[in-house]
């Protein structure tokens, strides 16, 4: 099982990646929003294709490999708590089956 001071770090670094996936967002949103502001630009959305394939080309991989870490990154969490439990359970059981033993020899 998780020890309490590893539960709490592990929420904390949850909870800061999800706090800056949404702070990266809203910034992202403003400075994209600020330059076509700023540009006054009227393209048409044809225009902006190649630009928004060049972007989603870039970050959908990146985006991709971070959710293959943290897959593998949890994966190995649940491998050594399952050890763990597992290491706790042979230990009681064989504490159930042979103390009663030595119990009876005496």
């Amino acid at each position: 099982m998780f020890e309490p001071s590893n539960d709490r770090i592990y929420n904390a670094v949850v909870t800061l990646c999800i706090v800056l996936v949404f702070v990266t967002t809203a910034i992202l949103g403003h400075a994209i929003a600020a330059y076509f502001t700023a540009t006054g630009s009227d393209k048409g959305l044809a225009e902006y294709g190649p630009q928004g394939d060049f972007f989603g080309g870039h970050f959908g991989p990146v985006f991709g490999s971070l959710t293959l870490i943290v897959v593998i990154y949890s994966g190995y969490v649940q491998q050594r708590q399952q050890n763990r439990f597992f290491l706790q359970q042979q230990k009681k059981a064989e504490e159930a089956l042979f103390l009663p033993e030595l119990h009876s020899r005496h």
